[in-house]
């Protein structure tokens, strides 16, 4: 998340995690994201 906060800023982050807390369980977000961070840079821009 902090490279995509460095990338895209705060704000960005905030609307990114509401789309997909919309979509997937809160609490299994991490598990969402994985744990390789090219990973979860990706899912978080795939969903930007």
């Amino acid at each position: 998340m902090a490279l995509f906060i460095k990338k895209y800023g705060k704000k960005e982050l905030v609307k990114v995690l509401d789309t997909l807390h919309k979509k997937k369980n809160f609490q299994k977000i991490q598990e969402v994201l994985g744990y390789e961070i090219e990973d979860g840079l990706r899912i978080l821009e795939k969903n930007r």
